[in-house]
């Protein structure tokens, strides 16, 4: 059996093989500008696909998407928060706590 070739192995790379730090810039390559310019609800497939990278990547979604979006109170919209709203209603409790850690509103004792 022949080994598989370089393309193969690259395009059989999984998710979770990403680094943190790749897939924050991916995660905000891909979700944050189209989040941050919502005119009205966003379409199903854009949900479901940044509510499937948040269960892939929790953290790197909060960080990447979630903070920049509530941070900007510019580009803050009601479509925009409500996206915040069902990410982090489907997040780990894990990447919640860190949201809201990293937010202020409670420190680590």
């Amino acid at each position: 059996m022949e080994e598989p070739g370089e393309a193969e192995q690259i395009g059989s790379t999984r998710a979770s093989q990403l680094s943190y730090q790749s897939s924050l810039f991916l995660l905000r390559v891909l979700f944050y500008r189209k989040a941050s310019e919502l005119p009205s609800q966003p379409s199903r497939l854009f949900l479901d696909a940044l509510l499937h990278a948040g269960k892939a990547h929790g953290r790197a979604i909060i960080d990447g998407v979630v903070l920049p979006l509530a941070r900007n109170y510019t580009k803050f919209s009601k479509p925009a928060s409500e996206l915040v709203q069902k990410v982090l209603k489907e997040q780990t409790s894990a990447s919640l706590i860190h949201f809201l850690r990293y937010a202020g509103y409670f420190r680590e004792a």
